[in-house]
């Protein structure tokens, strides 16, 4: 049965902690995001439009849907003649 956590990250961000004594409100981990605060008060995680290119279909294809399932994102493309299904992360 799938499970769901709602997680706060309130105190930011720190990747210099063990996982057996991370607190769970504090992010280890981010990819083109970024936070933001007004005043030292408020934190925010905003998405940003990243400049590292971490996948890319197979030429000439064209993504035409996609779904995340187990923190696997399952990609279906086309080109003219041909269907793909691809993975990201990929299988090694």
């Amino acid at each position: 049965m799938r499970q769901t956590a709602t997680n706060e990250f309130r105190d930011g961000m720190n990747l210099d902690l063990h996982p057996l004594v991370t607190p769970k409100t504090v992010l280890t981990d981010n990819l083109n995001g970024t936070f933001i605060t007004y005043n030292g008060n408020e934190l925010c995680l905003q998405n940003d439009r990243g400049n590292t290119k971490t996948a890319s279909l197979s030429p000439g294809f064209t993504a035409i849907g996609a779904k995340e399932h187990n923190g696997i994102i399952y990609i279906v493309s086309v080109n003219e003649d041909v269907t793909e299904i691809g993975t990201y992360p990929g299988v090694d």
